[in-house]
């Protein structure tokens, strides 16, 4: 039985760091018999149709064939799969006008469960501290969308309400506990290799990551370039602005000094970390099945 392995974010979690660390040793993973489909073999073609998959599935009860077939085509025959794409259960600007923070997770989820119902379905999902994730995806919907004013994007009350915890029950509505595997950003460092290892079903992680040479990624956006943003965006427009926003972020670089954006006060953060402490414990306490991988010091002792 094929095992599909679904690592699937959450977004600004680390995930671009992984999927290039499964990219530089595709033809490793090739040999050891399991696929690797990535973002840039996905989001072009497979992930639209993929979509519309969702659509008819919602709308009338099943898959057409002329949609199933093409999709179901990028599973190989034999081995296992690994398919890394975040978007496939949301994107950032979904949370403008969107409850929860991944709304759509279960009939995405449900979707590929009934692409692939002979397959093992398996799902790896990082979570992060709110404050972060949510000056994060502000950061993401500028940079792919335009700059929009903070408070544009912010809504207390909304955004009060949001949990990982909905999240995390939207996957247990479709795949058994069992077969999620969670882990905290802020674990990151220490836990990667465990990721990779589960994700890849390799034991042996050290030449993966030696393989792979980290590209730069993009700086943070700093509170010097938002505000750069606000001011000329009214002027000349938010397309114009979005073709500026990393030349102006480059000139006003974190790296160079200028402060990080940071729209929340100490109390607002305590807040919202004491939140994300309450909703990791309700998760463990709701679904005890859910795999955890945690740094070894906090591990549970073998039973």
């Amino acid at each position: 039985m094929t095992e599909i392995r679904l690592y699937l974010g959450a977004h600004k979690t680390a995930t671009t760091h992984l999927q290039g660390i499964m990219l530089a040793n595709r033809a490793r993973l090739a040999a050891a018999g399991v696929k690797l489909s990535a973002p840039q073999d996905v989001r072009r073609e497979w992930v639209p149709v993929y979509f519309k998959a969702v659509r008819a599935l919602l709308e009338t009860g099943e898959i057409p064939d002329d949609l199933a077939t093409p999709l179901r085509d990028w599973m190989p025959a034999t081995g296992d799969w690994i398919l890394t794409e975040e978007n496939i259960i949301g994107v950032p600007i979904e949370l403008l006008s969107q409850p929860g923070i991944y709304p759509h997770a279960r009939k995405r989820l449900a979707t590929l469960r009934a692409l692939f119902p002979e397959a093992r379905i398996r799902l790896f999902f990082s979570v992060r501290g709110y404050d972060g994730f949510w000056r994060s995806m502000y950061s993401e919907i500028v940079r792919n969308r335009g700059f929009l004013p903070f408070e544009d994007f912010w809504k207390p009350k909304a955004f009060a309400k949001r949990s990982w915890v909905d999240t995390v029950t939207s996957f247990t509505e479709v795949l058994p506990e069992a077969d999620i595997v969670l882990w905290k950003f802020e674990d990151f460092a220490a836990v990667q290799d465990m990721a990779l290892a589960q994700i890849t079903g390799q034991a042996d992680i050290a030449p993966m990551v030696a393989a792979y040479k980290a590209e730069p990624t993009r700086p943070s956006l700093s509170q010097k370039a938002l505000q750069v943003l606000g001011d000329i965006v009214p002027v000349i427009g938010r397309e114009q602005g979005l073709k500026l926003t990393e030349r102006i972020n480059d000139h006003y670089a974190v790296a160079a000094g200028h402060a990080p954006f940071q729209p929340f006060d100490a109390e607002q953060v305590r807040d919202m970390r004491a939140a994300y402490a309450r909703d990791l414990a309700t998760i463990r306490a709701r679904f005890p099945a859910v795999r955890w991988l945690e740094p070894a010091a906090q591990e549970a002792p073998p039973t």
